[in-house]
Protein backbone atom coordinates (compact mmCIF):
# COMPACT_ATOMS: atom_id res chain seq x y z
CA UNK A 1 0.00 0.00 0.00
CA UNK A 2 1.73 3.33 -1.04
CA UNK A 3 -1.40 5.71 -0.62
CA UNK A 4 -4.00 6.53 2.13
CA UNK A 5 -6.36 3.41 1.86
CA UNK A 6 -9.99 2.75 2.87
CA UNK A 7 -10.11 0.91 5.90
CA UNK A 8 -13.67 0.07 5.88
CA UNK A 9 -12.28 -1.98 2.90
CA UNK A 10 -9.14 -3.23 3.36
CA UNK A 11 -8.66 -6.78 2.61
CA UNK A 12 -6.29 -8.48 5.19
CA UNK A 13 -3.51 -11.16 3.98
CA UNK A 14 -3.45 -14.28 5.36
CA UNK A 15 0.17 -13.53 6.78
CA UNK A 16 1.08 -12.66 10.27
CA UNK A 17 2.53 -9.23 9.53
CA UNK A 18 -0.30 -7.25 10.23
CA UNK A 19 -2.24 -5.35 12.76
CA UNK A 20 -6.07 -3.63 12.65
CA UNK A 21 -7.72 -1.67 15.66
CA UNK A 22 -10.78 -0.19 14.75
CA UNK A 23 -13.70 1.73 16.82
CA UNK A 24 -16.44 0.01 18.54
CA UNK A 25 -18.95 -0.29 15.58
CA UNK A 26 -16.41 0.44 12.36
CA UNK A 27 -17.58 -1.98 9.82
CA UNK A 28 -14.58 -3.40 8.08
CA UNK A 29 -13.70 -6.02 5.56
CA UNK A 30 -11.48 -7.83 7.54
CA UNK A 31 -11.60 -8.62 11.30
CA UNK A 32 -10.17 -6.73 13.22
CA UNK A 33 -7.05 -7.58 16.33
CA UNK A 34 -8.36 -4.81 18.74
CA UNK A 35 -10.71 -2.03 19.52
CA UNK A 36 -9.60 1.49 19.42
CA UNK A 37 -9.98 3.70 22.51
CA UNK A 38 -12.04 6.45 22.63
CA UNK A 39 -10.82 10.45 23.27
CA UNK A 40 -12.42 12.95 24.15
CA UNK A 41 -11.47 15.53 21.19
CA UNK A 42 -13.07 15.80 18.24
CA UNK A 43 -11.64 13.81 15.29
CA UNK A 44 -9.27 17.14 13.42
CA UNK A 45 -7.70 17.28 17.34
CA UNK A 46 -7.20 13.43 17.91
CA UNK A 47 -5.59 13.63 14.23
CA UNK A 48 -3.15 16.55 15.27
CA UNK A 49 -2.11 15.03 18.41
CA UNK A 50 -1.65 12.04 16.93
CA UNK A 51 0.83 13.08 13.00
CA UNK A 52 2.41 15.19 15.33
CA UNK A 53 3.73 12.52 18.18
CA UNK A 54 3.56 9.20 15.78
CA UNK A 55 5.87 11.78 13.28
CA UNK A 56 8.13 11.80 16.20
CA UNK A 57 8.84 7.82 16.10
CA UNK A 58 12.17 6.44 15.14
CA UNK A 59 12.41 5.82 11.55
CA UNK A 60 8.80 7.17 10.78
CA UNK A 61 7.74 9.64 8.36
CA UNK A 62 4.63 10.68 7.30
CA UNK A 63 3.84 9.84 3.79
CA UNK A 64 0.45 11.41 3.53
CA UNK A 65 -2.03 13.19 5.03
CA UNK A 66 -5.50 13.91 3.61
CA UNK A 67 -7.46 17.44 2.70
CA UNK A 68 -9.52 16.72 5.44
CA UNK A 69 -6.66 16.20 7.80
CA UNK A 70 -8.61 13.22 9.10
CA UNK A 71 -6.64 10.11 7.66
CA UNK A 72 -2.76 9.53 7.30
CA UNK A 73 -0.16 7.27 5.80
CA UNK A 74 2.86 7.08 7.79
CA UNK A 75 5.75 4.79 6.81
CA UNK A 76 7.85 2.89 8.89
CA UNK A 77 11.49 1.31 8.68
CA UNK A 78 12.27 -1.55 10.63
CA UNK A 79 15.83 -1.15 12.62
CA UNK A 80 17.60 -4.28 11.45
CA UNK A 81 16.16 -5.24 7.87
CA UNK A 82 15.43 -1.65 7.30
CA UNK A 83 12.27 -3.27 5.73
CA UNK A 84 9.66 -0.74 5.09
CA UNK A 85 5.28 -0.80 6.69
CA UNK A 86 2.80 0.72 6.09
CA UNK A 87 0.28 2.79 9.14
CA UNK A 88 -2.72 3.65 7.75
CA UNK A 89 -5.31 5.77 9.69
CA UNK A 90 -8.55 7.35 9.55
CA UNK A 91 -9.72 9.40 12.67
CA UNK A 92 -13.47 9.09 13.53
CA UNK A 93 -15.96 11.43 14.93
CA UNK A 94 -17.87 9.78 17.33
CA UNK A 95 -20.41 12.50 17.96
CA UNK A 96 -20.61 14.16 21.50
CA UNK A 97 -17.47 15.76 21.10
CA UNK A 98 -15.77 12.03 21.09
CA UNK A 99 -13.48 10.38 18.90
CA UNK A 100 -11.01 7.35 17.54
CA UNK A 101 -9.23 6.02 15.23
CA UNK A 102 -9.14 3.41 12.65
CA UNK A 103 -5.06 1.54 12.56
CA UNK A 104 -3.77 -0.54 10.32
CA UNK A 105 -0.25 -1.36 10.39
CA UNK A 106 1.60 -3.77 7.45
CA UNK A 107 4.20 -5.14 6.49
CA UNK A 108 5.33 -5.14 2.31
CA UNK A 109 7.52 -7.84 2.49
CA UNK A 110 7.62 -11.12 4.39
CA UNK A 111 5.31 -13.92 5.97
CA UNK A 112 5.95 -13.00 9.49
CA UNK A 113 6.84 -9.80 11.33
CA UNK A 114 7.17 -11.28 14.48
CA UNK A 115 5.10 -8.93 15.92
CA UNK A 116 6.21 -5.89 14.88
CA UNK A 117 2.78 -4.51 13.65
CA UNK A 118 1.14 -4.96 16.54
CA UNK A 119 3.53 -3.46 19.00
CA UNK A 120 3.45 -0.61 16.60
CA UNK A 121 -0.14 -0.19 16.88
CA UNK A 122 -0.44 -1.25 20.40
CA UNK A 123 2.28 1.29 21.29
CA UNK A 124 1.09 4.20 19.24
CA UNK A 125 -2.75 3.76 20.74
CA UNK A 126 -0.56 4.28 24.23
CA UNK A 127 1.44 7.11 23.48
CA UNK A 128 -1.45 8.84 22.12
CA UNK A 129 -3.75 7.64 25.21
CA UNK A 130 -1.10 9.30 27.70
CA UNK A 131 -0.09 12.37 25.90
CA UNK A 132 -3.69 13.25 25.65
CA UNK A 133 -4.56 11.95 29.16
CA UNK A 134 -1.56 14.12 30.77
CA UNK A 135 -2.27 17.57 28.81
Amino acid sequence: MSKISDLHAVLRPASPNTCLSVPEGYRTASLADAVSPVFDLSAKELADHAVRLWSEEARVSLAERSSDDLQAHFIATTALMRFKDDIHCEFVDLGGGKSSVAIYSASRVGYSDLGTNRKRVEHWLNILREAIKGA
